[in-house]
């Protein structure tokens, strides 16, 4: 709330402190809960499209062959779908980590695999406080079955 800028409505009452007020005004004809829903929603996607330009390079890459640049953006899309996909099953935090955070405290780990009693075993190099977390992480991956996956004909798109 330190960042927040604006006049103070409520100066008197300390309650009325912790909570941030927004005003909407708008020609439209809907009703004012659907009025909120859709700036809701319209924020978000603003925090999206940011995160795409600033943690996944969306912004960074323009070639001379209009499809080379398309399929650099599409490759983008996908890997961040992807991790919005590991964010919502496995990591399951209260706050939506970017891609940075979730780099640093889960993807860049030393690691490797070696052959043990027939069996595949991941050695990680985690300090003894982290390693409930990635135990967490793995048995949310291990329970989490049958994904759903939508598979598309990109010819049917018309893109």
């Amino acid at each position: 709330m330190a960042n927040a800028s604006g006049k103070t409505l409520f100066p008197e009452m300390d309650d009325y402190q912790k909570y941030r007020y927004s005003a909407y005004v708008t020609t439209a004809a809907i009703s004012d809960d659907l009025v909120w829903e859709v700036y809701k929603h319209r924020a978000e996607a603003e925090n999206q499209i940011k995160e795409l330009k600033m943690e996944y390079g969306l912004d960074g890459f323009c070639f001379k062959d209009m499809a080379a640049t398309e399929f650099a953006f599409r490759w983008v899309t996908v890997a961040y779908n992807l991790m919005s996909l590991f964010r919502i099953t496995a990591y399951n935090s209260d706050v939506k980590h970017v891609l940075k955070a979730m780099k640093f405290n889960c993807i860049a780990i030393g690691a490797y695999l070696v052959r043990h009693s027939r069996r595949t075993v991941l050695k990680m190099c985690v300090h003894e406080k982290r390693r409930s977390f990635f135990d967490q992480i793995f048995q949310r991956i291990i329970v989490y079955e049958n994904p759903k996956v939508v598979v598309w004909n990109t010819d049917e798109l018309n893109l």
